[in-house]
């Protein structure tokens, strides 16, 4: 080792500085390794504070925080944090389980304001929450089908005014065409609309009587 080879150099300086080293390390090495385990005591504690029930709640398995709970589990126990059980679960499905222990259990089984469980949930109260669910589902779909019905007749009298403007609209058209049309042919006296045979048949007359004044005339 460095300590025989420096002993045998006659190195007595060299020598005691690597004593001195090795005690340094040594205790070093122990004091480093009482802070592990003071560090592994603090983790643990850390473990163990979260009991199982915490677990259970945290993870949303109902089956398991009632199990627990009817096993004997404190629900009002708390975590590092000062959490109850109940105020760790994520679903309500878990807290409904403790909620329906705390009505099977009774108000004196537990302090449940210190466990954080609301209102027992009875089978009556259950019943009577349904109940008040359906009436608003209920309600829901008559709004629903109410302002279908709503958009629906919308919709129809739109379409019914857009028809009517269409049918205004043609009307008007027709009605131009057929002025037009009127124009462009002769009429009688009486307003009426003279056929192709009447206006021949009438120029010749027209002829017929240009002629018979000129012989008039000689």
């Amino acid at each position: 080792s460095a300590c025989i080879a420096a002993a045998e150099a006659n190195q007595l300086g060299v020598l005691e500085w690597l004593k001195g080293d090795v005690g340094s390390s040594k205790s070093n090495a122990e004091e480093g390794g009482e802070g592990d385990e003071e560090e592994e005591e603090e983790e643990g504690l850390r473990v163990e504070d979260e009991s199982e029930l915490h677990v259970a709640a945290r993870e949303g398995d109902v089956g398991l925080v009632l199990s627990l709970l009817e096993g004997g589990a404190d629900p009002c126990r708390k975590d590092l944090r000062g959490r109850p059980a109940y105020l760790v679960a994520k679903t309500k499905e878990v807290r409904d389980a403790f909620r329906r222990f705390r009505a099977s259990a009774g108000e004196a089984a537990f302090d449940w304001k210190e466990a954080g469980v609301p209102q027992a949930l009875t089978p009556e109260l259950e019943e009577q929450q349904a109940k008040k669910k359906a009436e608003k589902e209920a309600k829901r779909k008559k709004e629903r089908a109410k302002r279908k019905k709503q958009q629906a007749a919308k919709k129809a009298a739109q379409e019914a005014q857009e028809a009517e403007q269409a049918k205004k609209a043609a009307e008007e058209k027709a009605a131009r065409e057929k002025a037009a049309k009127d124009r462009a042919k002769p009429f009688d006296m009486w307003g009426r609309q003279l056929t192709q045979r009447e206006v021949l048949a009438r120029a010749a007359e027209a002829r017929l009587r240009k002629m018979v004044s000129a012989r008039h005339k000689k």
